[in-house]
C-alpha cells in the first residue's frame, strides 16, 4: 500500500514594495494562511475532492496590504 498526500503548489508575481506575503486557502467554512517572503509557497494538506480559493494579498513593511491577487479555484481530482 502507498499513501501520499496531495500538496498545493501556489505560485505569484512579486510586488513592488512588499516586504511579505499571506498565502490563503478556503475551503468549506476554513481558512488557512501562511505568511512568506517569495514565491512559490506550498501547502502541505490539500484535500481531494474539495474545492479550494486560494489567493495572496501582498504587504508592505509596516503592515499594510498593498495588493489583492484574484481568486483561483482549484480542486485535487
Amino acid at each position: 500500500m502507498k499513501i501520499s498526500k496531495l500538496q498545493l503548489l501556489v505560485t505569484f508575481d512579486k510586488v513592488d514594495g512588499a516586504s511579505y506575503y499571506k498565502v490563503f486557502k478556503e475551503y468549506g467554512n476554513k481558512t488557512k494562511s501562511a505568511k512568506t517572503t517569495a514565491s512559490p509557497y506550498t501547502f502541505q494538506t490539500f484535500t481531494k475532492g474539495v474545492k479550494h480559493d486560494v489567493y495572496v494579498k501582498a504587504y508592505d513593511a509596516s503592515g499594510n496590504e498593498i495588493a489583492v491577487s484574484k481568486t483561483v479555484t482549484v480542486t485535487a481530482e
